[in-house]
């Protein structure tokens, strides 16, 4: 389908991420969707609001810049759970590109035309599968998780790595001013993750927030939140106290 591509196998050891994702604490459903929402309080599983807030959004904007050759920013983060019996209904997210990762069963992504009402594209989603569609498409077309039928029920609660459920990561993606936006779009290859550059990247980006008091702080855990002057301090206050081992990812 035009201004969709689909991915697979493109998030390394994503059997891993899918069970660690699946400590989160999820809750209830989300307004029409019929899926669980995590509801993030500071009782979540540390390592796993970590892959969800920091490390994939940047895994992401370095595949843009690595890949693409477009840089990013990952302006909304969602996450969904869904059982046996939950599926999305259909829905638009507003005029965003949108990156979807999936872990754990696999379920069908489907998009129907507004005008028509037919399916016009549909796509299995396997564990570390990934999905990016150009906010043009939003225009025309609404997209959803289609239920398990009860014969897809049965084969999947013989699923041993996952018991047939499902975690997906939402990104809604700005392509920076005066970048070519269709370049989200190509052709995916791997590419080496920096971790040392999602370092210096995590310290401004989430630093760049001044206090009252014309600060920079680090902004990521309120009850041990470091202060400086610029985000040059910051950076080696971070890296100096070992902050970053602690509010990072295992994985990195």
């Amino acid at each position: 389908m035009e201004g969709v591509v689909h991915w697979k196998n493109a998030i390394p050891n994503s059997e891993e991420m899918f069970h660690t994702l699946n400590k989160l604490q999820f809750t209830g459903k989300s307004g029409f969707r019929e899926h669980s929402i995590a509801g993030l309080g500071d009782d979540q599983d540390e390592n796993a609001t970590n892959l969800f807030f920091y490390y994939y959004p940047m895994w992401l904007q370095q595949y843009f810049e690595k890949v693409c050759s477009v840089r990013t920013k990952i302006t909304t983060v969602l996450i969904n759970y869904y059982d046996l019996d939950q599926w999305c209904n259909w829905h638009e997210d507003g005029l965003y590109s949108v990156a979807t990762l999936s872990f754990g069963y696999s379920r069908r992504f489907r998009f129907k035309d507004t005008r028509t009402g037919k399916i016009t594209g549909e796509y299995e989603l396997d564990s570390g599968d990934l999905i990016i569609f150009h906010k043009s498409v939003q225009e025309d077309y609404h997209h959803s998780i289609a239920p398990l039928t009860q014969a897809e029920k049965d084969e999947a609660k013989k699923d041993v790595r996952f018991k047939g459920n499902r975690i997906s990561m939402i990104y809604f993606i700005r392509v920076l001013d005066g970048e070519d936006d269709k370049k989200i779009l190509s052709p995916f290859r791997s590419f080496s993750f920096d971790s040392n550059s999602i370092i210096k990247r995590w310290a401004t980006t989430y630093g760049e927030r001044k206090e009252n008091d014309g600060k920079y702080s680090s902004n990521l855990n309120t009850k041990d939140r470091i202060y400086a002057n610029s985000k040059e301090e910051l950076l080696e206050k971070i890296n100096k106290l070992g902050y970053i081992s602690r509010d990072i990812p295992k994985y990195l």
